[in-house]
């Protein structure tokens, strides 16, 4: 008689081990399902009218993880996208997603120059850098009218409470000239920096351009991301 064929249990070691991968497996798969969707969801535009665009841009569908969390932009009546910057809503124009520069204007001076919301802005310099090719143009306002009898060229009206207030504008440079010294007697409650194209200044000054026409050329901005908050997502910016 043959004895019987003895069997081997196995051990704790290859069960435990058999185990770990099943698991390994399972875990790795669920991330990579996860993480691949993620990529897919990214592979979509941020879409608003003509502006089509991709990290770190994220908003209107395109969820945050596909962007940096400070460059949302909110899609305005599916016709143009804005952004926040230090908490005031400016107006894209224009985004090269390839020189990185956009192009802004200020939502509250859009519409008008004559408004309440007055602010200068300060850019996150690690996120945003102004263009060289930019200048500054001083907007004042509630002018004593001594800017009107002494005939200050560039000066505008705005109503404020049934009244008429004066206003002027000027550039950088002004403040360095001593042939403004007509200036000096003029008083005004308020006043606003804002940032132009630096070719708009001088259509400004030859006339060829209105303020209004002027404010909603915008301005250029650099702008800067880091690329690690998104990790592989981010090598889809095309």
């Amino acid at each position: 008689m043959h004895s019987p064929s003895s069997v081997t249990a196995p051990t704790t070691t290859t069960t435990t081990t058999t185990i770990l991968l099943i698991l390994g497996s399972v875990v790795f798969s669920t991330c990579y399902s996860q993480e691949n969707g993620r990529y897919n969801t990214c592979l979509g535009d941020f879409s608003c009218g003509q502006t089509n665009v991709r990290y770190p841009f994220w908003g209107n569908g395109r969820p945050q993880f596909c962007g940096h969390p400070s460059f949302e932009l909110k899609c305005q009546n599916n016709e143009y996208p804005t952004i926040e910057i230090d908490n005031r809503a400016f107006r894209v124009l224009h985004i090269n997603r390839f020189s990185k520069i956009i192009t802004l204007a200020s939502s509250d001076l859009w519409e008008s120059y004559c408004t309440q919301e007055l602010h200068n802005i300060t850019l996150d310099g690690n996120l945003f850098t102004y263009e060289q090719i930019n200048g500054d143009l001083f907007l004042f306002y509630n002018c004593t009218s001594e800017a009107r009898t002494i005939n200050i060229p560039h000066n505008f009206t705005c109503e404020t409470g049934g009244i008429e207030r004066l206003g002027l504008y000027t550039h950088d440079t002004f403040f360095n000239g001593t042939e403004n010294s007509q200036y000096t007697t003029i008083s005004c409650n308020q006043s606003v920096e804002v940032q132009v194209l630096r070719d708009t200044v001088d259509k400004l000054f030859e006339g060829s351009l209105t303020l209004q026409e002027g404010l909603r050329r915008g301005f250029e901005v650099e702008y800067h991301a880091n690329r690690t908050i998104c990790h592989r997502l981010c090598t889809i910016d095309i």
